[in-house]
């Protein structure tokens, strides 16, 4: 397992704290970009398809693994528990370098389980907003056909 972006990050904290997150915010970002994209692909071919029907229907997909993605979130902390609890009782040295390569799988698999459901809420926001605008519209047309 590489363990470049970590070494990146320290060696960023030499020249201070500021410099330190910049670099932590602007390698977090970077790792969210390829699921962006794909999720913006898949609205995008949504809309094309079925219109604002399509977003409604690919925002109840994805919020349906909503379950999947909690689990996956509460990975992370079980495993870095799991280290801590084997340095303080003072286990061998392979039993940390195993927690470390779950720990750091649990943190990769958290920042996939975030974007997922960030990108399901905004989903879910752009399909209510719409709904909003045709109720609006369905009232504008009452109105205009009541006199």
């Amino acid at each position: 397992m590489s363990c470049s972006p970590v070494q990146d990050v320290a060696d960023s904290c030499r020249t201070g704290a500021a410099t330190n997150v910049i670099f932590g915010l602007a390698l977090g970002y970077k790792s969210v970009i390829i699921p962006i994209f794909a999720i913006a692909v898949a609205i995008y071919v949504s809309f094309a398809l079925a219109v604002f029907y399509g977003i409604a229907v690919a925002a109840l997909g994805m919020l349906s693994t909503i379950a999947t993605g909690l689990a996956i979130d509460a990975y992370g902390p079980i495993s870095d528990n799991a280290g801590g609890i084997a340095e303080m009782a003072g286990m061998p040295h392979h039993v940390r370098e195993r927690t470390d390569a779950l720990d750091a799988a649990g943190n990769t698999t958290a920042a996939i389980g975030k974007v997922l459901t960030n990108a399901s809420y905004y989903a879910h926001v752009l399909v209510f907003c719409d709904c909003l605008l045709l109720f609006h519209h369905f009232q504008f047309l009452i109105f205009e056909t009541n006199g």
